[in-house]
């Protein structure tokens, strides 16, 4: 009985020392699931263009997601922008404030609302350096490994993918747009007749 007691005690003093910031893996980090049926098969689409669109550097071992903008135009009317992301240095834009899987692979949600490179918001939200390399280190590998050796980051060039504008009114998919341009820039989209400049 008493090694029972002190087996119970023990296991309880472990559990609660263990950080709870900290993930084991991936799934356990991942909090949000994707509910809307036109957001994920549009993001599906969009990540075999990037996939198809990306093949040399994937094939060396460069990593690609795709990121989702989230943007409420107003009470109405919301903006989903799928962006790609193939580098770090979207930690310092476009951090994610949080990521969903869909068919099994990485997506990082964002908003204007909480970007620290939103006027007034440096002072509010940030990214610390601790997850900043850790995000660095589990999501593009390479890069880090090449931080690690040379002690910096060699510039990459601009990605110049179409970006994937959802509209969606009164929670239905109105307008799909592929653009280039900045993810929170207006679009143009055709509804019920019209063409409007959102």
């Amino acid at each position: 009985m008493k090694f029972v007691f002190v087996l119970l005690l023990l296991l309880f003093t472990i559990s609660c020392n263990r950080n709870p910031n900290e993930c084991k893996s991936e799934p356990d980090c991942v909090y949000m699931e994707l509910n809307s049926k036109d957001i994920e098969s549009a993001i599906i689409e969009y990540r075999q263009k990037l996939k198809k669109s990306h093949e040399r550097s994937l094939n060396k071992g460069d990593s690609i997601y795709v990121g989702v903008y989230m943007k409420d135009i107003n009470d109405s009317i919301k903006r989903y922008v799928l962006y790609p992301i193939i580098d770090y240095d979207f930690l310092e834009f476009k951090p994610p404030f949080f990521i969903c899987y869909v068919s099994g692979e990485t997506v990082f949600f964002n908003s204007e609302a909480g970007s620290p490179s939103y006027k007034g918001n440096e002072k509010i939200f940030k990214v610390s350096d601790k997850k900043y390399w850790m995000i660095i280190k589990r999501y593009f590998p390479n890069r880090y490994r090449e931080y690690q050796k040379k002690g910096y980051f060699s510039n990459r060039c601009y990605d110049h993918s179409k970006n994937c504008y959802l509209t969606f009114i009164n929670d239905s998919l109105v307008d799909k747009t592929y653009q280039t341009g900045i993810t929170s820039g207006p679009v143009r989209i055709k509804y019920k007749g019209k063409e409007e400049l959102y």
